[in-house]
């Protein structure tokens, strides 16, 4: 997979001083869980850390591989009503999927890349999944947002998403990093659960996942990586280097 997100930054040109920070696009919120699973990697003197990965990544670079399971009940409205009612609650503190997008892409790489020479984006399935969660949602794009969960299985994939996901124009999502934008206090900040490559990818698990802590950051039940006041959060998750894409957007009631 390393490879046809790796030209995300190749065909762009990414500056090396953002290339240095790729282990951690979003350095502060990595940090405040990274530790889970970095610093059992960091601690020890291993060769292969120092190697090059492929293309361009490094073993801190990447995902680690974690065991874990997450759970999603998707109800109606009137089972919501039911649960909410139970427990005291109102329906509208209950939060819920606004808009979705999800498209798939031609497996072969060649074929993916052919289907962007005539676009802005490398992989324009993944910018149509995004959009079109924006269209569902009735949003225009980043700039209504509060916070995003992104598949960041290697730190080249936080690129992509980056410039796919419209925070930048395609080509530039180094400038997001540079001037701040994703980080915790930013003004849009990028996995504050420290993403798969703080938290873990349980694989499987990891798109539920997302939505789970979409769920925690508009309902203000984050713990210590809550986004302040985040009302709007969008998910973008990826499989078989992109093959798949899925969007969603979850908001609470106060973002209407």
């Amino acid at each position: 997979m390393p490879a046809p997100l790796s030209l995300t930054c190749r065909r762009r040109k990414v500056p090396s001083s953002a290339s240095a920070t790729s282990a951690a696009a979003s350095p502060s919120s990595v940090t405040i869980s990274a530790l889970r699973q970095i610093e059992g990697i960091a601690g020890v003197e291993h060769e292969i850390e120092q190697r090059l990965l492929d293309l361009a990544g490094v073993a801190q670079d990447c995902g680690q591989v974690t065991d874990g399971a997450a759970v999603l009940i998707l109800a109606s409205e009137q089972k919501a009503a039911e649960y909410a009612r139970e427990r005291g609650l109102a329906l509208e503190a209950l939060p819920y999927i606004k808009g979705w997008g999800h498209r798939t892409a031609p497996m072969m790489l060649d074929t993916k890349l052919k289907e962007s020479c005539d676009g802005g984006y490398v992989l324009p399935s993944t910018r149509g999944a995004i959009t079109d969660a924006y269209a569902r949602a009735g949003i225009v794009g980043p700039e209504d947002l509060d916070a995003i969960e992104t598949h960041d299985c290697f730190a080249m994939t936080e690129y992509m998403a980056i410039d796919h996901l419209g925070l930048t124009a395609p080509g530039e999502s180094w400038k997001a990093i540079e001037e701040g934008v994703i980080e915790m206090g930013g003004r849009l900040p990028i996995n504050a659960s420290g993403g798969l490559i703080g938290l873990g990818h349980p694989v499987g698990a990891t798109g539920v996942r997302m939505l789970l802590d979409a769920h925690k950051q508009v309902t203000g039940t984050a713990g210590d990586y809550q986004v302040e006041g985040a009302k709007r959060v969008q998910t973008l998750n990826i499989g078989g280097s992109t093959t798949t894409t899925a969007s969603f957007v979850v908001e609470n009631a106060q973002a209407a």
